[in-house]
């Protein structure tokens, strides 16, 4: 059996270096716009180790802040005010159409910026809610942001995914808070 040697501790100590270079976690140290990072040590029995690091995936790298900082808000969609029309009904009379609809929409909204947002409309549990955000749907409707406002005024074009019985009954509570959503057009 051959002897095995243990690593130099300082090539390690310069690995280190070099990943938290690439990674941009080395605090004060830190080389701005570091990609590429070149370790070589010469060791006592001439043995020589080159060795060149990149970071692997680029595109994941700092992914977790830019999706906190990028996610749209609800005041940037014009369809915002749609859905405070609908709260409203249904803070009035939800139980009403909870007992009609029995189902949850997700309403799949793109702004004029190209950003989605996404409208969870409860008609099946309680008295009824609507909450910005993904959630579990029955069916989901993918609109523009000025398509859905034409929509809910009784024009405007749709793509439907899932139940589509469903999503014929959501033209009751378009219908019944036509009232309401009247007052949508001078708010926009």
């Amino acid at each position: 059996m051959g002897v095995r040697k243990l690593p130099d501790v300082s090539g390690l100590a310069q690995c280190a270096e070099l990943c938290w270079q690439l990674r941009g976690e080395a605090d004060k140290r830190q080389v701005p716009g570091a990609v590429v990072g070149l370790q070589h040590n010469i060791g006592l029995g001439g043995a020589v180790v080159v060795a060149l690091y990149q970071l692997g995936f680029p595109a994941s790298k700092n992914s977790a802040k830019m999706a906190v900082e990028d996610e749209p808000k609800a005041e940037e969609f014009a369809a915002n005010k749609v859905f405070t029309e609908i709260t409203k009904a249904l803070e009035e009379e939800g139980e009403k159409y909870v007992k009609k609809i029995r189902g949850k929409f997700l309403f799949k909204v793109r702004n004029r910026n190209g950003k989605e947002g996404y409208w969870l409309v409860n008609c099946k549990d309680g008295n009824g809610s609507v909450t910005f955000g993904k959630g579990s749907a029955d069916c989901t409707l993918v609109l523009d942001d000025a398509d859905l406002v034409d929509l809910m005024m009784g024009k405007g074009k749709l793509k439907v995914q899932g139940n589509l019985g469903l999503a014929m009954k959501l033209e009751s509570l378009q219908k019944e808070s036509a009232s309401r959503l009247s007052t949508i057009r001078a708010k926009l």
